[in-house]
């Protein structure tokens, strides 16, 4: 099965674009697979503060669907229906 994707916006279209650069930071050293991105204009002492208190509340985030308990699936999943029988039409 081919896929295609196809972008119908404008060209000239505006689009959203990061005010400053940011780095990388890990917030949770058992799983280096949970990080997130914070911006590089902060003062050192403001940086450290932030990336301190994203790792003192790490358990907070929802990395996967199964950590948003309360949550119902049909609203944290998607699911395209589609007619296998039928062909793709991009």
């Amino acid at each position: 099965m081919r896929v295609e994707i196809v972008d119908n916006r404008p060209e000239d279209e505006t689009r959203a674009t990061l005010v400053e650069d940011v780095e990388e930071v890990h917030i949770d050293d058992k799983d280096l697979s949970r990080k997130t991105q914070i911006g590089t204009r902060l003062s050192l002492e403001e940086r450290a503060e932030l990336i301190a208190f994203l790792r003192a509340n790490n358990d907070v985030f929802a990395w996967i669907s199964t950590d948003m308990l309360g949550i119902s699936a049909s609203v944290s999943q998607h699911k395209l229906s589609t007619n296998p029988l039928k062909k793709s039409v991009a």
